[in-house]
């Protein structure tokens, strides 16, 4: 389904914000939106710094700007879960209440597609219509969360538990 623009760039706007990637203004935003080079927030991740250096914005480059602007883009790559989902748009759902799934042990993916709205209303906080509103709005963003996955996001590892502050070292693999 494709979006208007104006959609597809406040989606944009939303997520660049709440994941704190630093300078992409909105003007580059609702640029590589209106000429297409982005048509949703795991497009961002595609974005070629020669695409972006020519992109126009009131009649001027984007130019050298590209290389600072992906840069910071991709150093934010790694996110802790409730931070992935808190930024997606889910009605009702921002990141301080998708922390609340997290901590109650929804604390993966799978998890999280797996749960049903009745379970997911008694997490403290969440109540009915927020358990139906962040249900349907996790399986309409599921191929946006595994186009962002193939896009390079990753999940960061839970913080809590057993194996917090703990640093694991594997050695031995073999090609």
């Amino acid at each position: 389904s494709q979006w208007c623009p104006a959609q597809v760039s406040g989606a944009i706007k939303r997520w660049v914000k709440k994941v704190g990637i630093l300078d992409i203004g909105d003007a580059v935003i609702e640029a590589m939106c209106e000429t297409g080079m982005v048509s949703d927030i795991a497009d961002l991740y595609t974005v070629e710094e020669k695409d972006l250096s020519a992109l126009e914005l009131s009649g001027r480059r984007v130019g050298s700007s590209a290389s600072t602007i992906l840069a910071n883009l991709h150093a934010k790559k790694e996110l802790p879960l409730h931070v992935l989902l808190g930024s997606l748009g889910i009605h009702l759902m921002g990141r301080s209440m998708c922390k609340k799934l997290v901590d109650a042990g929804y604390d993966d993916l799978d998890k999280i597609n797996a749960v049903d709205v009745k379970t997911l209303a008694r997490v403290p906080g969440m109540g009915g219509t927020k358990a139906v509103a962040f249900v349907d709005g996790f399986q309409k963003s599921i191929g946006l969360i595994s186009k962002l996955m193939m896009n390079g996001i990753t999940v960061e590892a839970p913080s809590t538990g057993p194996m917090k502050g703990k640093t694991i070292c594997m050695t031995g693999f073999r090609d």
